[in-house]
């Protein structure tokens, strides 16, 4: 006799998977881009509020026309975006762009190196202190 577990036993054959309600899902995840526009660029969510999807494509962003992609579960295709609710009391859209991963890079380094530049203003090496990586301070009281 073939003995399966309860939690088996239980379970309905071609069922599909299981999500749970309260969470544990990745609702501004792209479902659909091949594998070479995911090697190739880099896929972003953008509220469309306060000019937003306009500035990043002064960035060089582009909204996905891609029939065959979708953003999140509830996802739908509205004309000539892929798009989904980006925030259910206002109904805001959360649009899905893209930018050439080359710029993307570039993009990340630049910021990374405005990071170190500001974090070398910060820390001052001191050598006659080992302890001393946070500058100077100077305090005079005049009378």
């Amino acid at each position: 006799m073939n003995q399966r577990t309860r939690k088996e036993a239980h379970q309905p054959k071609n069922r599909p998977a299981r999500v749970p309600v309260s969470g544990g899902t990745d609702v501004l995840k792209a479902y659909g881009i091949s594998t070479e526009d995911e090697a190739n660029y880099h896929y972003h969510a953008v509220l469309d509020k306060d000019g937003l999807v306009e500035k990043y494509q002064r960035g060089g962003y582009e909204i996905v026309q891609d029939p065959g992609v979708t953003l999140g579960e509830s996802a739908r295709q509205s004309g000539d975006k892929v798009q989904t609710i980006g925030n259910r009391s206002t109904g805001e859209m959360q649009i899905l762009m893209r930018i050439p991963m080359e710029y993307y890079l570039e993009d990340r380094r630049n910021q990374e190196l405005n990071l170190r530049n500001e974090e070398k203003a910060i820390y001052s090496p001191n050598e006659d202190d080992e302890h001393g990586q946070y500058g100077e301070v100077e305090t005079k009281i005049e009378r």
